[in-house]
């Protein structure tokens, strides 16, 4: 459970990577590159691990995160590079119980800590991504949405225009363009429709039903739309499928 697999690019194959066994093992979500040879993995009961070498060895740094109640820890959101001094954070991180991290790194030591921000929500957030240079969107059950504002790290609350939970996220190149998969087939389409001077952004949510039971993830490259399902895949042209959605709907934000 605790073993990764890492890219050998010089003889261009996989290798084997172990974890430590410092702790009882567990499920690991993610794994995520934040500098050019750091990479955190994250997963259950609070388990982190850092590597400082690309991924050949791990040390469990769990202990150093404040996780009182050992959430389960599942998305780790890297900010681009050229925004992360800007704002001070270079990643944000996704968990349960409301609870969210914020990456930042000490100006004089230059050492990395992981900052708890709670949202003060009883909620469960499993994927996310960072939009149009200002903006971490994070998604919970039941198509709950929390935006974080990293120009005042200050939360915003909404719903999606369906009600149901996000098992993947992906952009178009402008990045201002999201495209979420939901339970029980249900693809929803979030656009950025300007950069208001409000702390939250102006969002229009549009969503689609598919004929299937369930979508599990999806990739956008150019126009080709891959949408993994229960029982297959399914590629689309997005410029097919995008007069399907729904009227845009637009979203409407509660401060935290």
């Amino acid at each position: 459970i605790r073993t990764h697999f890492d890219i050998d690019h010089i003889n261009d194959r996989w290798t084997t990577a172990y974890t430590p066994d410092s702790r009882e093992p567990q499920p690991l979500f993610d794994i995520a590159r934040i500098t050019s040879r750091r990479l955190f993995a994250v997963g259950a009961f609070g388990t982190m691990l850092e590597s400082l070498n690309m991924g050949e060895t791990w040390r469990d740094v769990s202990a150093s995160l404040d996780n009182p109640e050992t959430a389960h820890l599942y998305k780790i959101i890297p900010l681009p590079f050229a925004y992360r001094k800007k704002y001070n954070v270079h990643a944000v991180l996704l968990s349960e119980f409301g609870q969210t991290y914020l990456l930042k790194q000490n100006p004089i030591t230059k050492k990395f800590k992981w900052m708890l921000k709670s949202t003060g929500l009883d909620m469960t957030f499993f994927d996310g991504h960072y939009m149009a240079d200002r903006w971490v969107l994070a998604f919970g059950v039941g198509g709950a949405l929390v935006v974080l504002d990293l120009d005042s790290e200050k939360y915003y609350t909404s719903n999606l225009c369906v009600n149901e939970s996000v098992f993947g996220v992906t952009a178009d190149s402008t990045g201002r363009n999201l495209l979420l998969a939901l339970d029980k087939g249900h693809l929803v389409r979030l656009s950025l429709l300007n950069d208001a001077d409000e702390s939250e952004p102006l969002l229009a949510c549009q969503s689609l039903a598919l004929d299937t039971k369930g979508v599990t993830g999806l990739n956008l490259n150019g126009q080709d739309f891959t949408i993994l399902l229960d029982d297959g895949v399914r590629i689309e042209q997005l410029s097919d499928l995008i007069h399907q959605f729904s009227e845009p709907k637009d979203l409407e934000w509660t401060p935290l």
